[in-house]
């Protein structure tokens, strides 16, 4: 078999626009623990990161596999717009349905959750942990659009979409960092 070659700037219109959003969404999802490392001191740099990490956890477990199987089934049936767009409102309302409890109940028992899990000397973490909780459940509420955009190969817009939520978040922090430290990092995400 010989490699062919013929799809390859078909390809690559679609994908350089993928890979440039990939860029961005990883800018953006690091961007905040690289400002918190600069920003803070050490011990509020660690807070704010293992906060994070544990106030997104339950979300990152849970919203990823109820939406595995969604560009599968959005591949079979993107001929049929209707059917496309009720899948994408089942998927966001299943998904909402079972995130939005994790990410409140995260927010409501942050301090509670922080001592448990981490021990009473992180209890600096909780304010990140709750904050993070909803933040996770917000950017895991946009992953069934993402995937729609993939499918019906608007990865243009996608990119431009990460990198204006970017520079939200740039301007955001920029300004409210000053005078409320690290916590605005959250904030503007």
């Amino acid at each position: 078999h010989r490699l062919n070659t013929t799809k390859i700037t078909e390809i690559w219109a679609l994908t350089k626009w993928l890979m440039l959003a990939n860029v961005g969404n990883f800018v953006l999802r690091k961007g905040d623990e690289l400002a918190a490392a600069k920003i803070g001191p050490t011990n509020a740099y660690g807070n704010f990161n293992v906060g994070a990490d544990l106030g997104s956890l339950p979300v990152a477990e849970v919203g990823p596999a109820v939406l595995r199987a969604l560009l599968p089934v959005l591949s079979t049936i993107q001929s049929d717009i209707k059917r496309t767009n009720l899948a994408i409102n089942k998927t966001m309302g299943a998904l909402g349905t079972l995130i939005w409890p994790l990410g409140f109940g995260v927010l409501a028992t942050a301090p509670q959750l922080t001592h448990i899990i981490l021990g009473a000397k992180w209890h600096a973490a909780a304010e990140f942990v709750g904050l993070y909780g909803i933040i996770a459940v917000l950017q895991a509420l946009a992953t069934p659009l993402t995937t729609l955009l993939t499918l019906r190969t608007h990865t243009k817009i996608q990119s431009q979409l990460v990198w204006l939520e970017f520079a939200t978040f740039a301007a955001f922090a920029f300004w409210q960092t000053p005078a409320h430290g690290l916590v605005a990092l959250a904030w503007a995400r």
